[in-house]
């Protein structure tokens, strides 16, 4: 009996997904005169999940012969640029990736070490992660079909790092405490020590970072990573020399470069950060450098002003361009009066935010009535002296920025 993989092989599924990579699948899978035999549906779903990974994997979309077995799978897999991130933090001779999944992190990992063993659960992904890995010609990875508990009680191989990506979820629900991932990261801390240098954990975003440091002990690195904009990892480097302060690496992909920005929490605390009132240009950092919590370090290392100790706005009187995030030209601030607003805006139309507002955003879009659009942004916020306002902006052309930290 042919299997599922070696089915989406054969020749009359390749033509048939290679003529139709371009058409509307719905009216397809109504059209098509496709023999009774023939993989309709699998079909239909290799078309749809290869065109997704035409933008998440642009490498491997290179490959036609590629299986994705699952939406899923494709969906809370590494994308390319978040994969090679974390390829740039390891290397050594050997590696093992206990959550193997679609393989994506195995393979980018697998540049920087000799050897690696990827490990899943999940028998369709195994199988998929397996044919991928052949069709790629990553020929230093080794694939073994079974629990990672399992694979790491028997392993005994000289390993420098190992990988791991548990699952977050208590049933149907999402859930991003360390305890309550599969498998439990907590149990395994000191079994990983043993066995290697260190690790690395890729958590839930939404896990605060103070949290996991103090729930794993021995976290050498923090990285935040998010990709224009839009937090997208967390990442937990353990070493069993690990200082005592962590270093946490804010770091945001923007039109083809990494803006970095790198801190403790120690530096954090004692940093200064002079609040004063809205000057000639206005400043909001990227989402990374906000989920780090470096909001006196990012003012101080810049040398900038904050609006109010919690409204993570900055402001100065001369343009600074190097600053990981949108800078904006100040018009004016106002009350937060929509009379007040519309005085100063060009149209009914402005990009609204809130920052340390008691309102949100679609309320005041209301209360206001603004439509989203426009060249103009407005932030409602909060001022040094508690004074509710409203920052009305123009966006400044963000040059490219340099590494700080």
């Amino acid at each position: 009996m042919i299997d599922w993989i070696d089915r989406l092989q054969q020749a009359d599924v390749q033509q048939f997904i290679a003529e139709h990579r371009h058409s509307h699948l719905p009216d397809l899978a109504l059209s098509s005169n496709a023999p009774a035999d023939f993989p309709l549906q699998a079909a239909l779903l290799q078309i749809a999940l290869r065109n997704k990974a035409a933008f998440k994997l642009p490498e491997w979309h290179q490959y036609p012969q590629l299986i994705y077995p699952s939406k899923l799978a494709l969906e809370q897999c590494s994308s390319q640029l978040t994969a090679s991130y974390k390829s740039a933090l390891l290397s050594g001779r050997h590696l093992v990736d206990l959550t193997g999944g679609l393989g994506v992190d195995s393979y980018f990992l697998s540049e920087k070490f000799e050897s690696v063993d990827y490990i899943e659960l999940d028998e369709r992904l195994y199988q998929a992660a397996r044919h991928n890995f052949q069709v790629l010609s990553a020929r230093t990875i080794s694939c073994h079909h079974e629990r990672a508990e399992a694979f790491l009680d028997r392993h005994q191989k000289p390993t420098d790092y190992f990988f791991i990506d548990p699952a977050r979820r208590s049933g149907a629900q999402k859930t991003y405490f360390l305890e309550d991932t599969h498998p439990r990261i907590t149990d395994l801390h000191t079994q990983l020590l043993q066995k290697a240098e260190g690790y690395l954990l890729k958590a839930s975003p939404m896990l605060d970072i103070k949290q996991g440091i103090n729930s794993l002990g021995q976290v050498m690195e923090v990285h935040v990573v998010s990709v224009d904009n839009e937090c997208k990892e967390l990442l937990f480097h353990i070493h069993r020399r690990a200082p005592a302060q962590p270093k946490i690496i804010a770091a945001n992909y923007h039109k083809g470069n990494w803006e970095r920005f790198s801190f403790d929490f120690q530096q954090e605390s004692e940093a200064i950060a002079p609040l004063a009132h809205p000057k000639e240009y206005i400043y909001e950092p990227n989402s990374a450098i906000i989920k780090s919590g470096a909001f006196k370090s990012i003012a101080q290392v810049y040398q900038l002003d904050k609006l109010h100790a919690h409204s993570h706005l900055y402001t100065s009187h001369q343009r600074l361009s190097s600053f990981p995030g949108r800078a904006f030209c100040l018009i004016k601030a106002v009350n937060a009066d929509k009379n007040a607003i519309h005085q100063v805006l060009h149209s009914d139309k402005a990009n609204l935010a809130t920052r340390n507002f008691p309102m949100s955003v679609d309320v005041l879009k209301k209360k206001w009535r603004i439509k989203d659009g426009g060249d103009q942004y407005l932030f409602a916020t909060t001022l040094s002296e508690g004074q509710k306002s409203v920052l009305i902006c123009e966006k400044l052309p963000q040059e490219q920025n340099e590494d700080q930290g």
